[in-house]
Parts: C-alpha cells; structure tokens; sequence
C-alpha cells in the first residue's frame, strides 16, 4: 500500500512537471506570436507612412522639375522676343541709313516729296522698333542675368546714337560703327546661349545683318 502511494505521488510529480512544461511552451509561443502580429502591425504602420512619404516627395520633385520647365520655357521666349526685336532695330537702322543717304535733287519737287515720305517711313519704323526693343528689355530683365540684361542695353544705346548721328547728316557713321554693332549683335547671341545652357559661338564667328526691310 505503502509503495503504491510512492508510485501515485511520483506519476503526479510528474505530470505537474510536464503540464508546467508544457504551459510555459504554450505561453512563450503565445507571447512570441502576439509579439509577431504587434510586430507586423508596426511594419506595416512603418510602410504606409514611407509609402506615403514616398509620394509626397515624387509629387514635390515633380513639382519643382515642372517649375523649372516653365520658368526656362519663359526664359526662352523672352529671350526670343529679344533677339528679334534687336533684330528689327538693327534693320530700322539700316533703313534709316538708306534713306537718308539719297542725296536731295533741288529742282526736283517730285522727288524731293517721294524722298521725304520715304525718310518720315524710315524714321515711323525706327521709332516702332525702337519702343518694341524697350518694352523687350523690360521682359528680358525679368528672366536674365545682368551679363545679358547689359548686353542689350549696350546694343541699344549703339543703335540709337548711330541713327541719330545718321539723321543729322553723318553719312559716314554706318559705315564706321558696323563693326562695333556686329561685335554687340555677336555678345547678345552669345548670352542668350549662356542663358539657355547651349555652346557659346565661336571666337571668330559674327552674326551678320538682318536684310533691310
């Protein structure tokens, strides 16, 4: 009897003993999967904040590359508009130069009526190409550096003291500030491509004259 009281005691040791085992398996098991599942509840928190984080910054980076895509499209066209409008007062020039080169006929009233008209016509397209290239200054002084702002003005300011000096009879000054006109056309084109990121002309290259109107 005695013995078999032993026997009992010892099984149940036993079986405390593995149930305990076994509980503490079932536990660590349990925490490690609620551990897993907060865990992965934290990954994916995590993931959505850089999913979104991730859209934020495409769609600022977009943003900013469309910005700049715009401003260097102004950019463009204002410099553009420039490099016409000093265009077209170089030929307002020109055209002045060819009509106050003609010499006056005394006797001839026809004439001298057909020369006036076409002199006053010469000086209207000055004056127009004039004003055009001012209001193109503005503009181009709102997109550009001070390099390219100078560049214009330069030009200008040859322009019109060469057509002034034409119109009070200075029939040799076209001819002497060509040069000096070319050189300032020449620095005008190459701005307009340091602006917009292209090559620079060569050294010896020269922008020729636009034909008279």
């Amino acid at each position: 009897m005695g013995t078999m009281i032993v026997v009992l005691l010892v099984l149940a040791n036993v079986l405390v003993i593995a149930w305990g085992a076994y509980f503490r398996s079932y536990l660590k098991r349990k925490g490690e999967n609620l551990a897993t599942k907060e865990d992965f509840k934290e990954l994916k928190r995590q993931t959505a904040e850089l999913t979104q984080t991730t859209k934020e910054i495409e769609t600022k980076i977009e943003d900013q590359a469309w910005n700049r895509q715009r401003q260097w499209e102004l950019k463009r066209d204002a410099l553009i508009e420039g490099s016409r409008a000093a265009s077209d007062l170089m030929s307002a020039v020109m055209k002045v130069n060819a009509a106050f080169a003609i010499e006056e006929k005394k006797d001839d009233l026809a004439f001298g009526t057909q020369l006036a008209n076409h002199q006053t016509e010469a000086m209207q397209f000055l004056n127009k190409a004039s004003y055009d290239f001012q209001r193109t200054i503005v503009l181009v002084s709102v997109v550009s550096g001070l390099e390219t702002q100078t560049a214009f003005v330069a030009m200008e300011k040859i322009l019109k003291t060469t057509a002034s000096k034409i119109v009070d009879g200075d029939t040799e000054v076209f001819k002497k500030t060509m040069p000096l006109v070319k050189k300032a056309a020449t620095a005008i084109t190459n701005v307009i491509r340091k602006e917009l990121n292209l090559p620079k002309l060569d050294v010896d290259a020269e922008v020729s004259w636009p034909p008279v109107p």
